[in-house]
């Protein structure tokens, strides 16, 4: 696999130009993310490499707290139930 550098500049582009481009890139981030990792966390344009990374994070984190609320549920759910039981 060949290592990339190519930056993806976003400076100008509207909000449909923005998501066009995640789009081609296959970058699962929203324009707003995107923007937002731009312009307020790195404070530059970032490298492809960056973008990938970032809606890995974000991926991985949607689909902790996610899970983890159902197991939260499911684990109380199931303590309650199997104290009742055995009253």
């Amino acid at each position: 696999m060949a290592f990339t550098t190519e930056i993806v500049d976003l400076n100008g582009l509207d909000f449909k130009s923005v998501q066009k481009k995640l789009s081609d890139l296959n970058i699962p981030l929203t324009p707003d993310e995107a923007i937002k990792i731009q312009n307020d966390m790195l404070g530059r344009a970032p490298s492809l490499a960056e973008l990938i990374l970032f809606s890995i994070q974000g991926s991985e984190h949607r689909t902790y707290t996610h899970t983890h609320t159902h197991t939260y549920i499911h684990t109380h759910i199931n303590a309650h139930i199997h104290t009742y039981t055995h009253i």
